[in-house]
């Protein structure tokens, strides 16, 4: 089993990400790729946040609803059907 662990840290109003070193060599799999694409993005979330912390916040807040009722419609038409 891998396992990679992303840590978040909230100091004096500021958030960082320690995030694992991920090396892709030849052999890809799944588990690798998914912890390198998750540490790319958390970078970039990183980086936003970083540059208009309200923008990001406002932005993280709609998207996260919409996402929510998206997942709800979801479940409620598998119920449905």
């Amino acid at each position: 089993m891998k396992e990679y662990v992303f840590k978040i840290i909230a100091e004096n109003g500021k958030c960082r990400v320690e995030l694992p070193e991920i090396k892709i060599n030849g052999e890809y799999q799944a588990p690798d790729l998914m912890a390198a694409l998750t540490t790319e993005f958390l970078d970039s979330v990183c980086s936003d946040a970083a540059r208009d912390t309200e923008g990001f916040i406002k932005a993280a807040v709609t998207n996260l609803k919409a996402l929510q009722l998206a997942r709800q419609l979801r479940d409620a038409d598998r119920k449905v059907n």
